[in-house]
């Protein structure tokens, strides 16, 4: 069953969290390679909340040491808040697509 972990980031300024979005938005499936969704949502200029989905929970927890070296190194970076579980509701309208800026 898929596996669905929420995280709440605090970047110490809008400028590492942006530089942060561009290294996931080139680089998420080589640095979480077990991921088959990620979306984020920048909640305020220093916050940010995303969204992963993994194929299972043992998927998903190998990716939390892959997910705490990524934090590690990016400058300026903290957790607030995690939640996880199964995925229990899920809907993608099959001709849609998104841009990120």
């Amino acid at each position: 069953m898929a596996y669905v972990r929420i995280n709440v980031v605090e970047f110490d300024s809008e400028e590492y969290l942006k530089r942060d979005a561009e290294v996931l938005n080139s680089n998420a499936g080589d640095l979480f390679p077990e991921l088959l969704l990620i979306a984020g949502v920048q909640t305020t200029e220093t916050s940010s909340f995303s969204i992963t989905i993994y194929p299972d929970k043992e998927a998903a927890d190998n990716a939390l040491a892959l997910r705490d070296n990524h934090m590690a190194e990016v400058k300026g970076l903290s957790l607030t808040m995690s939640h996880e579980g199964d995925l229990s509701i899920f809907y993608q309208k099959p001709e849609a697509k998104f841009r990120v800026d």
